[in-house]
């Protein structure tokens, strides 16, 4: 796989690729399309994408990716890196663990620094335990693991996760850089936001938990998924509350721009709650079969996750900030009976299943 830039497209760097790790005509041809991207849309958001000697060619295309260029590219994947270098911040396995943090690849040396330091924070480099050519450690060159990351579910769970948080924390600095004039570093305090936001949700959630418990007890000791709801109702309306504010007060004019900020926090707040009693809702509906149920949904979430974060910059672009925002806002509105009609009939739709404790 090469190297690909994307802003709301995509594009394949093509060259002659060889056993001997020369990609310099690849390296070229990323740097003259960041280039020849900005060139058309300065306002471009890139990520980079790079398998094997893919991932060499992106690597060595950092070094010449400066000022608007490195500043457009907002993330960059790397499988199989044959520059993989110990130690960086960067290196994570196949799970997103520490595994191969500490090994080098085939083309890494003492006198090598891999990855540049300021693009550190904004790469993720995954190297499969004992794949050869990015872990000498435990493979010799290319093998069965440095073929397996096109079909590793967890690989793609991992990097579609990855992608998603790029685009979405890109889109939303866009609001404050774009809109309001700010600077590249002031333009992500408003992240802060949503970092408030999602502790407040901590204290809905554990607010719930005497409650939880009582109804617990209530049952003979067994989980009543039911009783996970009632936060989620809350996290709905605090959700749907956050996007239409947001989405109405995010562009500059009389609204200073605190307005939006804590808009953000709504947001966050709203949307962990729901995904924190989601979760259990899952764990306590299907008890011995738990994994199996949060696997499909993590599956389904990062299935959409992968497509529409790119659609994004497009959509806001073309509607504006507010009718954007509100697409959401009526999306989110659908959903808030949710919770609700799970309270009402969650029992006897999970007396129908053969997966739940009720069905057995």
């Amino acid at each position: 796989m090469a190297p690909a830039a994307y802003a709301s497209s995509q594009y394949n760097t093509v060259y002659p690729a060889s056993f001997s790790q020369n990609s310099a005509s690849g390296t070229r041809d990323i740097v003259n399309r960041v280039t020849t991207i900005l060139r058309s849309n300065p306002n471009a958001c890139i990520i980079l994408e790079g398998y094997s000697q893919g991932a060499a060619a992106t690597v060595d295309a950092m070094s010449e990716l400066t000022g608007a260029s490195y500043d457009a590219v907002k993330g960059v994947l790397l499988f199989g890196n044959p520059k993989h270098k110990s130690g960086l911040a960067c290196n994570v396995d196949q799970n997103g663990g520490t595994t191969t943090l500490n090994v080098n690849g085939i083309s890494a040396s003492r006198y090598s620094a891999g990855i540049p330091a300021n693009w550190v924070a904004k790469t993720l480099d995954v190297c499969n335990y004992g794949d050869g050519v990015c872990d000498t450690t435990h493979g010799r060159g290319i093998n069965a693991e440095h073929l397996e990351y096109p079909r590793s579910t967890s690989i793609q769970r991992l990097s579609t996760n990855y992608i998603h948080i790029i685009v979405f924390f890109a889109t939303k600095v866009t609001f404050f850089a774009q809109d309001r004039g700010w600077g590249l570093v002031v333009s992500t305090l408003p992240f802060l936001g949503l970092f408030v936001g999602v502790c407040f949700a901590l204290t809905i959630n554990l607010a719930n938990q005497p409650r939880y418990a009582r109804a617990v007890d209530a049952n003979g000791g067994k989980a009543v998924p039911e009783a996970r709801l009632p936060p989620m109702i809350i996290g709905g309306v605090l959700f749907v509350i956050g996007l239409f504010w947001f989405g109405w007060t995010a562009v500059p004019g009389s609204i200073p721009w605190i307005v939006p900020v804590v808009a953000t926090a709504v947001i966050g707040a709203g949307f962990n709650v729901i995904f924190q009693q989601c979760i259990n809702f899952l764990v306590d509906t299907y008890a011995l079969h738990a994994a199996s149920a949060v696997s499909a949904n993590t599956f389904l979430r990062s299935l959409m996750g992968s497509g529409l974060p790119l659609a994004a910059k497009p959509m806001f672009n073309a509607l504006g900030v507010g009718p954007a925002m509100s697409i959401l806002g009526a999306v989110a509105v659908l959903a808030l009976p949710a919770p609700v009609l799970f309270m009402k009939y969650g029992k006897r739709l999970r007396a129908k299943s053969r997966f739940t404790e009720e069905g057995d």
